[in-house]
């Protein structure tokens, strides 16, 4: 489209300013007249007290400038007590030289023929500038000094070519002189469009066509001009834009010396990219346009004789079937080696589980220009990977150079990851301790996979960060647990955390040597230091925990389908691991020396029934929210989709309302 900078330099080989006065002048001329500018409401009383109501006016004259005022209807015509002039009167309207305008904000003109006009002036040129023609239609408002036009102003104006390539812009002059730009939609409407009170889109002068009539002239000229700016605003629309540009840098074959499918589609496989193109009736509709190396994949539709990118980019017109026709072409080619041969020809499940069309090579080409990787794993053995890494259950860093780096690991943890050709729940436990441990143990993680359900991560990540313990060094632990003292792992997790953290309050450090650190009998020497850090515990803990639970009243929220809910005891506690089966009831202690806090998360209309359990560190910042069996609120799957969403939605307004950072935040955006 043109720019405001060529907009001005049409307007400036445009009829100027003062022209435009004179050319008004010339057809319609400007007189003087008397002018109601004020009409007042008033009531009197006569001789014998009745009440008259009447009107008091205000006059001004142009002649000379005098304001005076009048009763209304008080003489048959109206004469300037100052200097004389006068005008015809009937009935207060506007004829002869009198011009009542008590009720508007700007002057009316009177011309030479007593006809009164609004104070515009609607202009129709061509104008030629560089040596291009141009259609321009500017509309002009006047001001008025006692009769006479004193200043002009350009209040709309369309600039449209020839021919749409030459494109078009709406421009307006503010209040202070500058040309702007007008974004508004409707050119049409946004020139002819008048607000009550205000001056009319009237009195035409074509200087294109002079020997045409005024009449509806002004509605067909715009009209036209409207259309032929509405035809350049979407020549040089951005998805048009985009269609010609795809089409420049990735040109295509000759309608005449390609060879159509029965099914009206051909593959034009070039070096680094593919045109999908699709006849009907013998006219293209659609373009599929690939090229991973610039990570192009748009679908473009024919429309009004111009290709336009889809706004939604999906690939819905074509199918792995329309691609399997075309095997032979995709042979020995780049599509070859990044594997759609292999993924179309596959008898197992789609890895994308796409729907039923059996899309799976038109979803594996659509991520792969968002994830270049998932060649690289398709290579060596790990394409399985490739649905966890395209739905990013599986975080990968594309900027990175290694595929090791890529997938966030360590080269030894790569290695092992390579090896035992780990599934996408064992690599993001593996990225997870990488963050800790470089070396993965084999063994270890085999361990730690097969009893990994039961293990709170929070807990494992204050021991490998906080404790510094590695996987191996835990993992041993509570192997040995599990088979010297009879501890499940979630149980030997949920005693050691609590163990380790009361021997520092009680001796001031961490343990130092391996019996103190790893006891034969954890539950003993986590009883013993319980015992030793509160000898009233028979009440005095339950006192405690209320007292300290008090505090946090204000977290306590409660809207139409949740609410939040503070325990009030430690049984409370237990009550809630018991139901949902996790580990609450070890966080007593962790409550009643000020680390954390408890929360429950309620429905609202039964909410005494376990839900979701919150911890909160006290600080702004809440830990872990887990449910039944440890699941998260991401967890839930899409079929309770609007639950979880629901409860996303709750906690981060929760969160906000408390200055609370719940960790829901990105989840919430996505789900808006």
């Amino acid at each position: 489209m043109l720019t405001v900078k060529k907009g001005k330099e049409i307007l400036m080989a445009a009829t100027s300013k003062e022209r435009v006065i004179a050319l008004f002048q010339d057809k319609y001329g400007c007189r003087q007249a008397i002018r109601m500018i004020r009409k007042e409401y008033v009531q009197t009383k006569d001789k014998t007290d009745r009440k008259i109501s009447t009107y008091n006016c205000t006059f001004r004259c142009d002649s000379c400038g005098y304001t005076f005022m009048l009763p209304e209807g008080k003489a048959e015509s109206l004469k300037c007590p100052e200097c004389g002039f006068s005008a015809e009167v009937k009935r207060w309207s506007r004829t002869g030289a009198y011009i009542d305008q008590a009720y508007d904000h700007f002057s009316y003109v009177l011309s030479n023929d007593s006809e009164v006009l609004a104070p515009c002036l609607v202009l129709y040129e061509h104008v030629k500038a560089a040596s291009v023609e141009y259609k321009v239609m500017r509309r002009f408002h006047f001001t008025l000094e006692q009769g006479q036009i004193v200043y002009v102003r350009m209040h709309r104006c369309i600039i449209v070519g020839n021919s749409k390539t030459q494109g078009g812009i709406l421009l307006y002059e503010d209040g202070e002189g500058k040309v702007k730009r007008a974004n508004s939609e409707n050119a049409y409407g946004w020139f002819e469009n008048s607000k009550y009170h205000e001056i009319q889109c009237c009195n035409l002068i074509n200087l294109y066509d002079d020997t045409a009539d005024e009449g509806d002239k002004i509605q067909k000229i715009l009209n036209d001009i409207n259309i032929a700016y509405q035809h350049a605003k979407k020549y040089y629309s951005a998805p048009l834009m985009r269609g010609r540009e795809i089409n420049t840098a990735y040109p295509v074959a000759k309608e005449s010396d390609i060879v159509k499918d029965e099914y009206g589609q051909c593959l034009e496989v070039y070096r680094n990219y593919f045109v999908f193109r699709s006849f009907h009736s013998g006219f293209e509709l659609y373009r599929w346009v690939y090229c991973p190396e610039d990570t192009l994949n748009v679908l473009q539709i024919y429309s009004d004789n111009e290709w336009m990118v889809e706004d939604t980019g999906k690939i819905t017109c074509f199918n792995d079937e329309n691609l399997l026709r075309h095997r032979d072409k995709i042979k020995g080619t780049f599509l070859e080696k990044i594997g759609l041969l292999s993924i179309l020809q596959a008898d197992d499940e789609d890895i994308f589980e796409s729907n039923h069309n059996k899309n799976a090579g038109i979803n594996f080409l659509n991520h792969f220009s968002e994830f270049p990787i998932i060649e690289m794993l398709l290579k060596i053995g790990l394409g399985h990977l490739n649905e966890a890494v395209c739905s990013n259950f599986i975080t990968v860093h594309m900027r990175k150079r290694h595929i090791w780096q890529k997938l966030g690991l360590s080269k030894p943890n790569y290695r092992l990851l390579y090896k035992l050709k780990l599934d996408s729940e064992a690599v993001k436990f593996l990225q997870y301790f990488n963050q800790y441990d470089e070396s993965v143990d084999e063994n270890i993680l085999k361990r730690y996979m097969e009893k990994v359900i039961a293990i709170d991560r929070y807990r494992i990540d204050m021991l490998m960060k906080e404790r510094r313990f590695t996987l191996k060094q835990m993992v041993d632990f509570f192997i040995s647990a599990e088979e010297n003292q009879g501890c499940a792992w979630e149980s030997t997790l949920e005693v050691w955390s609590d163990y380790l953290r009361l021997y520092k309050g009680c001796y001031g450090h961490e343990p130092k040597d391996k019996t103190e650190l790893y006891p034969d009998s954890l539950k003993k020497a986590h009883d013993i230091l319980m015992m030793r850090s509160n000898k009233d515990e028979s009440g005095g803990k339950l006192v405690s925990f209320s007292d300290i639970v008090k505090q946090w009243e204000k977290l306590q929220y409660t809207d139409q389908k949740f609410c939040i809910r503070l325990p009030e005891s430690s049984a409370d506690l237990e009550r809630e691991s018991h139901e949902l089966g996790h580990c609450v009831r070890s966080y007593c202690s962790n409550v009643l020396d000020g680390t954390c806090l408890i929360l429950f998360l309620r429905k609202t209309d039964i909410p005494d029934k376990p839900f979701f359990t919150l911890e909160y560190d006290c600080k702004n910042r809440i830990h872990q929210i887990k449910g039944k069996g440890n699941r998260l609120v991401s967890e839930i799957s899409d079929k309770h989709k609007n639950l979880r969403e629901d409860i996303t939605r709750f906690l981060v307004k929760w969160g906000a309302k408390n200055g609370i950072v719940t960790g829901l935040e990105n989840l919430e955006r996505k789900a808006s």
